[in-house]
C-alpha cells in the first residue's frame, strides 16, 4: 500500500474511551514540552454531589488496586481481624500494594499463620518486590520471589481470611462467581451509589476481579470510605475499622518511597490514599467530607501524583507545610544520568469556583 500525504487514518477502539480526557500533567524540559499527559478526575461528597470534575465523570475507569480498601471488608465484616487476633500493621497490609520490604512479608504470613494458612495459600502469583533494595537482597541470597512478594498478597491475605471466618472454600477465591467476590461487589456498589450490574469486571494482573465504575461513583466511594455515610451500620464500622489501619500505619500500605505511604504519614488521619495501576489515585479528605478519583488516560503513574497534590492543594486539604514536604511528587524533577536538572513534571490545570 502506497500511502500520501492525503490519506485518511481511522482509529479503532473498541468503546468511547477516555474521550473526554482533558490535558492535566505536562513534562517540561526547559520552557517547552516534551510530553502531555492527559486524564480525567472527579471530586464529590458523600452524597454524590460533584465538587469539581476535568473530563466527563460518567465515564468509567478501573480502580484496579485502588479497590483494596473494599476488597477487605468481607474479612473485618466476617470479624477474622479479631477472630484470629490481627495487629494494626497486619490489618493495614491487608489493604496494601506493598513493596514486599521484609515487614510487609512478615505480616502477610503471620496473618495466613494465625488463620491457619501460609503462602502456599495464595493465587496472586509472583514477582520480584517492588522495593529494589530488598528484590537486590534476595538476587544475593539466591532466592527466587515467591507469592508473598507480590504486592497484592496482603490483599489476598484478606480474602483469605474471609474465607476461613465464613466457611466458605478457598478453591477459587478469586473467581467472579465465589461468595467472597460477590459479597465485595456488593459493598463496592453500596459505596459508590450504584448497582451491582453497573460494574464492570474484567480480571485483575493477580487473577481477581477488576471493577469498573464511572468516575463519579469512584470518587463517591472514597467519600464514603471516609465518612461512613450511606452504607449502613455495618460498613460504616467496617470503614472506620480500614481507614483506622491505613492511616495508623500508612507505611505497611506501600512502604519506602511510595506515595501513598508518604501522603497519609503527612496528612494523619485527615487522609486516607490509596493508588492504583496505570495511573489511577483514589483518595479519601475526612475533614472535607469529599472523595476524589484521578485517571491518567496513558496509564503513565509519573503524571498522578502531580496532579492529585494539586487538586488537594486547590482543595485546601493540605497546610502549607504539609505541601512543603510533598514537594517532589508536587513537582518531580527530571534530571539526566550526570545529576543535572533538565526538566519538571507540573500540573496544566487549575481548579477553581465553577461560573
Amino acid at each position: 500500500m502506497t500511502l500520501s500525504a492525503g490519506t485518511r487514518v481511522e482509529v479503532h477502539l473498541p468503546e468511547d474511551a477516555f474521550s473526554s480526557d482533558v490535558p492535566l500533567v505536562a513534562v517540561m524540559r526547559g520552557d517547552y514540552v516534551g510530553s502531555l499527559h492527559r486524564g480525567i478526575f472527579a471530586v464529590c461528597d458523600d452524597e454524590g454531589h460533584l465538587s469539581a470534575c476535568a473530563g466527563d465523570a460518567s465515564q468509567y475507569v478501573f480502580l484496579r488496586s485502588a479497590a483494596k480498601p473494599f476488597q477487605v471488608m468481607p474479612a473485618v465484616l466476617a470479624g477474622a481481624i479479631e477472630r484470629f487476633g490481627l495487629t494494626g500493621e497486619e490489618t493495614a497490609v491487608l489493604c496494601a500494594s506493598h513493596n514486599a520490604e521484609p515487614k510487609h512479608r512478615d505480616a502477610v504470613l503471620s496473618a495466613l499463620k494465625k488463620a491457619g494458612l501460609d503462602e502456599t495459600a495464595l493465587r496472586c502469583g509472583a514477582h520480584p518486590p517492588l522495593h529494589e533494595a530488598s528484590a537486590a537482597d534476595l538476587v544475593r541470597r539466591g532466592e527466587a520471589p515467591t507469592p508473598v512478594c507480590n504486592n497484592c498478597s496482603g490483599a489476598h491475605a484478606g480474602m483469605l481470611l474471609a474465607c476461613v471466618a465464613r466457611g466458605w472454600p478457598l478453591e477459587g477465591y478469586g473467581e467472579p462467581s465465589h461468595p467472597l467476590q460477590q459479597q465485595t461487589l456488593e459493598i463496592l456498589a453500596r459505596f459508590a451509589g450504584v448497582r451491582p450490574d453497573d460494574v464492570q469486571l474484567a480480571t485483575d494482573n493477580c487473577a481477581v476481579p477488576a471493577f469498573r465504575l464511572p468516575f463519579a461513583g469512584a470518587a463517591l466511594a472514597f467519600a464514603r470510605l471516609v465518612t461512613g455515610s450511606k452504607v449502613g451500620d455495618d460498613l460504616r464500622q467496617a470503614a472506620a475499622v480500614v481507614c483506622g489501619a491505613m492511616t495508623s500505619w500508612p507505611y505497611m500500605v506501600a512502604g519506602e518511597g511510595r506515595f501513598d505511604t508518604d501522603l497519609m504519614t503527612v496528612a494523619g488521619t485527615e487522609i486516607v490514599s490509596k493508588g492504583g495501576a496505570e495511573g489511577f489515585q483514589g483518595i479519601g479528605i475526612r475533614n472535607l467530607g469529599l472523595g476524589f478519583a484521578l485517571k491518567i488516560s496513558d496509564g503513565n503513574a509519573r503524571a498522578s501524583h502531580p496532579a492529585t497534590v494539586e487538586v488537594l492543594r486547590a482543595l485546601g486539604a493540605l497546610s502549607d507545610e504539609q505541601l512543603s514536604r510533598l514537594r517532589e511528587y508536587a513537582r518531580p524533577e527530571v534530571r539526566n544520568p550526570s545529576g543535572d536538572l533538565v526538566g519538571t513534571i507540573k500540573p496544566v490545570f487549575t481548579v477553581g469556583a465553577s461560573s
